[in-house]
């Protein structure tokens, strides 16, 4: 027997038994059916030392046993029980929004908008808006961080639509069609950029906010299935997704690099407490507050840059504010530019540079900064705005392309375009 032969005759053998042991494979945007699980199968969590995390700082609603829940992001396999379940149905989407972080925004499979209080778990009902599409429902919501907007997605597993959510009058707005058949997170990051994750075709995306129209970035990793959520940190510049894993049928934590779309299991929700199969919808994180009126506008397009041709240096740009939060025009020599580097301050610039080299640095190391505006008469700050990068570029390299494979029952040949980048677009090194 040849050496193809008897590979295709193991592949068909393991394959039927991966079939015969896989979970069901209709994709759903709602609960996880619960008759189903049969224990966790997945490997042990990363180790927090690992990780660069806000404790305590995340926001859900445990759909299985039903309670609101704020648990530390380096332990995800402990779910604190803090309110019951403000809603009798799924809950469908939830966020922060800009500035009073006492409460989050929450989306139900009702199509209910309302406020949740962090403090009393108490519910305001701000509209009942429905998505304008026959068949659609809600599946995802995030709050862009720049300027307060709150944008939501709703999917009939066909087609994904995009909209704004405004709170003050509970109503939605249609953007656009997202052309990826069901987007069920989204999140907006510290520059803007909103981002989405598809479950039939498990796919990570970039979304054009003004259209609604995507961009595939690459597969997320895992056969995603059922109401799930992502959102962006504002401390560690990092999107964190609380998935559904339908291959090894579980809730998972996990954060995603947004240069591949590719995701890193991090742990298993609620292993621990409440134990047994639960599900988060949603994933919620305080923190992005737009700041006083008569503060800073912070800095906009902030990117941090290296390849090997610098392995030990980095390229921070940005574009300068120019106003105050209120409005009112500032010019640079109203303000400095602070930059962080992991939390620790590295340096002050002039307003109008807009550009700094961070030199020194360990080669192949990932660095996160952070920036904001501050001002030389009052020391009144701007919020900080995070870009993240790797010293030298990523040292993963981008697969090869167009491969093809012809052959015989002894033979086979291989064809293939080799990378020219790094898999963070950075040239070959």
């Amino acid at each position: 027997m040849s050496r193809v032969l008897f590979t295709v005759l193991v592949l068909l053998v393991w394959g039927g038994f991966l079939f015969a042991q896989s979970y069901p494979t209709e994709v759903s945007i709602g609960p996880a059916p619960l008759h189903l699980y049969k224990g966790s199968h997945s490997q042990k969590n990363v180790e927090s030392s690992r990780l660069t995390l806000t404790p305590g700082n995340a926001w859900s609603i445990e759909q299985a046993n039903g309670f609101i829940t704020a648990f530390d992001l380096a332990t995800p396999d402990i779910l604190p029980n803090v309110f019951p379940d403000p809603t009798p149905g799924f809950d469908n989407a939830g966020d922060f929004g800009l500035g009073d972080q006492s409460y989050f925004y929450l989306l139900d499979v009702d199509n209910n908008f309302m406020e949740v209080d962090t403090s009393t778990g108490a519910t305001t009902l701000l509209g009942t808006p429905a998505p304008i599409t026959p068949g659609h429902s809600w599946t995802g919501m995030a709050t862009d961080p720049t300027d307060g907007t709150i944008y939501a997605v709703s999917c009939d597993i066909t087609t994904t639509d995009l909209y704004t959510l405004d709170p003050a009058t509970g109503t939605a707005t249609l953007v656009g069609p997202v052309g990826s058949p069901c987007i069920i997170g989204i999140a907006v990051d510290g520059n803007g950029d909103l981002w989405g994750y598809d479950i039939v075709n498990d796919n990570f995306l970039f979304i054009d906010k003004t259209t609604g129209t995507s961009t595939p970035i690459g597969p997320i990793g895992f056969d995603a299935n059922f109401g799930q959520g992502m959102t962006w940190d504002p401390v560690t510049d990092q999107l964190f997704m609380v998935a559904f894993n339908n291959t090894a049928f579980q809730p998972e934590l996990r954060v995603v690099d947004r240069n591949t779309g590719n995701t890193t299991f991090l742990g298993v929700l609620g292993a621990t407490d409440p134990g047994g199969l639960t599900q988060l919808a949603f994933l919620a994180i305080p923190g992005a507050q737009l700041g006083d009126d008569l503060d800073p506008n912070p800095p906009e397009n902030v990117v941090a840059y290296s390849d090997y041709t610098t392995p030990t240096e980095m390229l921070l740009t940005w574009t300068d504010p120019t106003t105050l939060v209120d409005g009112t025009p500032i010019t640079p020599s109203d303000f400095t530019i602070e930059i962080e580097r992991d939390g620790v301050p590295i340096a002050s610039v002039p307003g109008g540079t807009q550009t700094y080299t961070d030199m020194g640095l360990t080669d192949g190391t990932y660095y996160t900064y952070s920036l904001y505006a501050k001002l030389v008469a009052n020391d009144s700050t701007s919020v900080a705005v995070s870009a993240s990068w790797y010293a030298g570029g990523s040292p993963v390299p981008s697969p090869p392309t167009n491969l093809m494979a012809v052959g015989d029952t002894t033979t086979a040949t291989l064809t293939w375009t080799d990378p020219t980048t790094q898999d963070d677009g950075t040239p070959l090194d």
